[in-house]
């Protein structure tokens, strides 16, 4: 899953409900916890090794993803100065303020979890291939027919010594 851009990541919730948008938060903590599930999904897929089913958690990612950047939009066309949020005490956040945050902060922790197990997914797949190329792999690029860079073709150059690899 590709991020989301930092000045959508994290909407600025307090301008959200002053400008009445009770029904934006609604609607993006409804899409945020659908990629909560998805995420959730998406990690049990991979961790059985499941491809289909991580194919599939990631199309839905990717199409949460967009319906959040459609959501957020106007919120990142008409940028603030300064996050109305960081100024208010703790205390003064709306409920569903509080509960889109923390649906964030959720979703961003997933997030991470998710490209740490990719990342580990993409380490055990490089150490199997390398396994199973073997010894005599070629390392290098092939050359143009095919047989390794800088190797002597029989018959051509130097006699080829059966002693040297």
């Amino acid at each position: 899953m590709t991020p989301l851009p930092p000045s959508a990541s994290l909407a600025s919730t307090a301008q959200l409900l002053v400008d009445g948008g009770a029904e934006l938060i609604q609607a993006s903590m409804a899409i945020l916890g659908e990629l909560e599930s998805s995420l959730l999904i998406g990690q049990k897929a991979l961790l059985a090794r499941d491809l289909a089913g991580v194919e599939q958690a990631t199309r839905e990612q990717i199409r949460l993803r967009r319906a959040l950047e459609v959501l957020w939009a106007r919120d990142v066309l008409h940028p603030r100065n300064s996050d109305p949020t960081s100024r208010s005490e703790p205390g003064c956040e709306s409920p569903l303020a509080t509960g889109l945050r923390a649906a964030q902060l959720r979703v961003l922790h997933l997030g991470r979890v998710q490209a740490a197990l990719l990342a580990r997914a993409r380490r055990s797949l490089r150490m199997i291939s390398n396994l199973l190329a073997g010894p005599e792999a070629i390392y290098g690029l092939p050359g143009d027919d095919g047989t390794a860079p800088n190797v002597a073709r029989s018959g051509e150059g130097e006699e080829r010594n059966p002693c040297r690899a």
